[in-house]
């Protein structure tokens, strides 16, 4: 079992949903997947699974997301529409300023390894003692051969963040991710 509520069978799920709606074709993986939870054996089998998943070739490219909210709303699937929003003014500043927050930690606990595999960060965590994390990025000094973090380490890794840092994922979110937001 990993920690908190990170269990394998959860996290290779939401990776089936995310592959999915990317366009991956999985096989039979899903089954194989649900199969090992079913038998009782996913933690045993879960690093195989995931190494199975990086290995997957990349979806067709040209594929066309709309932009549009009618454009969106043509390739929802039928089925009725359960979402309602029934919050006063405090509780929505709530869960925006939440997710808002959630989205920077994020952003500043993955940035030391950004663009990294998937092994490659593990390769890190278990060099430093830290696999699976639990906290921020330990620093190693020096670095093992290949495994150097990006410089910006200096403000992201365990024990030198100090608040959120600059970051080019938030700055798209504030100029482009707001500009069609009706709340």
């Amino acid at each position: 079992m990993l920690h908190g509520n990170l269990l394998p069978d959860r996290l290779l799920r939401a990776e089936i949903v995310q592959r999915r709606d990317e366009g991956y074709d999985l096989g039979d993986l899903p089954q194989r997947i649900e199969a090992a939870i079913a038998a009782g054996t996913i933690e045993a089998e879960a690093d195989a699974f995931w190494t199975e998943l990086d290995a997957l070739p990349p979806p067709p490219t040209g594929r066309q997301e709309p932009s549009d909210l009618e454009a969106l709303r043509v390739t929802r699937p039928d089925g009725p529409r359960r979402y309602t929003l029934n919050l006063d003014d405090a509780a929505l500043h709530d869960r925006v300023y939440g997710a808002w927050l959630g989205r920077c930690a994020g952003c500043t606990l993955g940035k030391p390894v950004e663009g990294w595999p998937r092994a490659k960060i593990e390769a890190y965590l278990r060099a430093a003692d830290a696999y699976p994390l639990s906290s921020y990025f330990p620093v190693l000094d020096p670095f093992p051969e290949g495994l150097a973090l990006w410089d910006n380490y200096k403000r992201t890794a365990l024990g030198y963040v100090r608040g959120m840092t600059r970051d080019d994922d938030i700055d798209s979110q504030m100029i482009f991710g707001w500009s069609g937001c009706v709340i």
